[in-house]
């Protein structure tokens, strides 16, 4: 019998557990998995790191077993369209261990309730203690729920004008 998926969120938590255990399998991490469009014709990204990085010849691979598993599970009743890149430089936090690997980097974090008045907390990550995230916000350290979070990324930061003009 097919899953039936209400919205996104919910297939996306099945891919996630699906695609997990293969990406460790193939000696990958699945970082992130997005799903946007309409159901009827979604765009399915799956976000992928390698311990070596990822170039073009990692992607050809794992968008093949990614491919095949998704296909098999049938999750999906349309066509869709699968992306499968490396994580790119804004890098999506979702597990508990990206908030210890990434700690000292700066972040932007939203919570799903405001917190006081503010959604949005950028800083630089400081951590996390039993399941409270820690940012330090300027002068402030914020300590942000884990459960609360609905979004986390890496906030890198590149500035094009220090390069000399020539």
């Amino acid at each position: 019998m097919k899953a039936v998926f209400m919205n996104f969120q919910e297939l996306k938590e099945q891919m996630i557990t699906l695609l997990e255990p293969l990406a460790e399998e193939n000696g990958y991490e699945l970082v992130d998995i997005d799903i946007s469009g309409s159901m009827s014709n979604p765009v399915i990204a799956v976000m992928l790191d390698h311990p070596q990085g990822v170039d073009l010849e990692k992607i050809v691979s794992a968008n093949e077993w990614v491919d095949i598993a998704l296909d098999e599970a049938d999750f999906i009743d349309s066509s869709y369209i699968l992306e499968v890149s490396s994580p790119g430089i804004n890098r999506p936090l979702r597990k508990p261990e990206d908030f210890v690997r990434f700690s000292g980097s700066d972040v932007h974090v939203k919570i799903d309730a405001p917190k006081g008045t503010q959604a949005n907390f950028k800083g630089v990550l400081k951590g996390i203690d039993k399941g409270i995230v820690h940012i330090e916000c300027g002068e402030a350290v914020e300590d942000i729920d884990f459960a609360s979070i609905t979004s986390a990324r890496l906030s890198t930061k590149i500035d094009f004008k220090s390069e000399e003009r020539k």
